[in-house]
């Protein structure tokens, strides 16, 4: 499960994604007219999908240039949450008792993922196809497929992820459904004192 959380919490957030680092080369090609995604405030969408015949569902909502939230459902029940604000990283295993907390460069140290906040936040809220290599092994490939327009604003409606990690082949697809912008969310988000912090 722990791999199951990271991945799709990968595959969210690195969709389209246009870093330049040293320790990455990522190329992109728009497949969709950009939009002048700036003039609305929250983001929330219902994902589902299938990760080695697992199964499962979730939700993400966005507050813009605050925060990202996420919350993972595996056999009925909450399996994780992941919270990402500007400087910090918060993700919790619910089925295993862990919790990592961090700042991107915790993220980066563990995965050789090069991300910030804004990244993030502009990944979710674009669609194009892209393409992401590492020095740390790891080797990522995002496939938007099809368009929801809300208002003047397009958000993908399903994206595949295809990933090489330490010579192990991952591929996941999630579909998102009941997309809306402006509305008004909650970030529920607590650590039991009883778990454990991933180091």
């Amino acid at each position: 499960m722990k791999r199951l959380i990271f991945f799709i919490a990968i595959s969210l957030l690195f969709v389209g994604c246009k870093v330049q680092s040293p320790q990455a080369d990522i190329q992109s090609k728009q497949t969709a007219d950009k939009q002048n995604q700036t003039t609305f405030e929250t983001y929330t969408t219902k994902i589902s999908g299938t990760y080695n015949s697992i199964p499962f569902k979730g939700q993400v909502r966005l507050q813009k240039d605050s925060v990202i939230w996420v919350s993972l459902t595996g056999f009925g029940f909450e399996a994780a949450r992941l919270l990402m604000t500007k400087d910090s990283v918060f993700a919790i295993n619910k089925l295993q008792k862990e919790v990592l907390i961090g700042d991107y460069n915790t993220l980066e140290q563990h995965f050789g993922l090069p991300l910030s906040f804004a990244v993030a936040q502009k990944v979710l809220l674009d669609t194009a196809q892209s393409s992401f290599k590492s020095e740390k092994q790891m080797e990522v490939q995002f496939l938007p497929q099809g368009v929801t327009t809300i208002n003047r604003f397009t958000f993908p409606k399903q994206l595949t992820t295809k990933a090489k990690l330490n010579n192990r082949l991952e591929e996941i697809t999630i579909k998102f459904s009941d997309q809306q912008i402006n509305v008004p969310i909650s970030i529920p988000f607590s650590i039991p004192k009883d778990y454990d912090t991933i180091k």
